[in-house]
């Protein structure tokens, strides 16, 4: 029982992860798989080290 609860966890995490980096306009598919596939932790670390985008989509300087 507990691991379902560790996998509903690891999934939410995810998905807040994949909304983070649309907010960011980046793709929530991808950073979505990347939490996933390795942990939410380090999508959450992905996409706070990359550069911002503006809103037109092009990086900020």
């Amino acid at each position: 029982m507990g691991w379902l609860i560790g996998v509903a966890l690891n999934l939410f995490l995810s998905y807040l992860v994949g909304k983070g980096a649309e907010n960011q306009k980046r793709n929530f598919w991808l950073w979505f798989g990347v939490s996933i596939i390795t942990t939410p932790l380090v999508g959450f670390l992905g996409i706070m080290l990359l550069p911002r985008r503006s809103p037109s989509g092009y990086l900020e300087d």
